[in-house]
C-alpha cells in the first residue's frame, strides 16, 4: 500500500506512551507503521497498523500474518527499527510524520529517535514526536514555528546542528532577539508561555522544540 505524496504517516514504536487518549486521535487518517513492539500500543489503542517493520526481537507473541510486514535479521541490520520504519514512510512519499512511543527506556534509542526527527527536518518533512504528554518538533531554518500553548507546560529550544542563528522568541516569559543557539550550550531550556502560543523564528540550522509538563521532575 502506497501513501500519496504529502499525506500523513504515523510510526508507533515500543517506547513510552503516557496517554493513549491523546495519541490515538493523532493517528486518524494516517498510514500507520508499527515498529517492532509498537504493535502492543496499536492494540491498546484499537488501531490496526498498515505495515509492520522490524526484527521483532522485543515483540512478544506471534506476528500477525494478515498485515503487510518487512522483517529484518537482528544480526545483519545497521539501523534501529524506528529508522527502518522512517525509511518506509519516506519511500512511500509521506510529507508529514508523527512518531509515537519513541521516548523513555533506553537512552540510545531515544537519542536515535531524535536524530530521526532531525532527519525529517533536513528533508523538509513536517514531523512531531509525542508520548501523549511530552512533544518534540523539529524544523530547519529559515523558519517560523508556532509552539501550541499548553497550560502548566515548559517549552525549550535545542540546536541540533552546530548552530542555529537569528533565533527569536515571542509570546513567552523569556524572549530572545536574533540569538545564536549552540548545540553544545543549552541556552533556551524551560521557557514559559505568556498568554497563548509562542512564536519562534530562526535563520538557519535544525532546531528541536520540546514541550513538556512542569510536573515532570527535572534531571539536573
Amino acid at each position: 500500500m502506497k501513501v500519496s505524496k504529502h499525506s500523513r504517516c504515523a510510526i508507533v514504536g515500543g517506547g513510552d506512551i503516557n496517554s493513549y487518549s491523546a495519541v490515538e486521535p493523532l493517528l486518524l487518517g494516517s498510514f500507520v507503521i508499527s515498529a517492532d513492539s509498537g504493535l502492543r500500543h496499536c492494540r491498546a489503542m484499537g488501531v490496526r497498523p498498515d505495515l509492520l517493520v522490524g526484527d521483532f526481537d522485543s515483540h512478544k507473541g506471534p506476528i500477525p500474518t494478515d498485515i503487510p510486514r518487512v522483517i529484518f535479521d537482528p544480526l545483519k541490520k545497521d539501523y534501529t527499527d524506528s529508522t527502518f520504519a522512517l525509511e518506509e514512510a519516506l519511500e512511500r512519499g509521506a510529507g508529514e510524520i508523527l512518531f509515537a512511543g519513541m521516548l523513555g527506556g533506553r537512552l540510545d534509542h531515544t537519542l536515535a529517535n531524535l536524530q530521526n526527527l532531525a532527519r525529517c527536518a533536513q528533508l523538509g518533512v513536517a514531523c512531531r514526536l509525542t508520548d501523549g504528554v511530552t512533544d518534540v518538533w523539529a524544523a530547519k531554518g529559515p523558519a517560523h514555528f508556532t509552539v501550541p500553548f499548553a497550560a502548566e507546560h515548559y517549552f525549550s529550544l535545542l540546536a541540533h546542528s552546530d548552530d542555529c542563528h537569528g533565533v527569536t522568541i515571542r509570546g513567552a516569559q523569556y524572549a530572545l532577539d536574533r540569538h545564536t543557539l549552540s548545540s553544545v550550550l543549552p541556552r533556551a531550556v524551560s521557557n514559559e508561555f505568556a498568554k497563548g502560543d509562542a512564536q519562534i523564528q530562526w535563520e538557519d540550522g535544525v532546531l528541536l522544540i520540546t514541550r513538556c509538563p512542569k510536573a515532570l521532575s527535572p534531571r539536573a
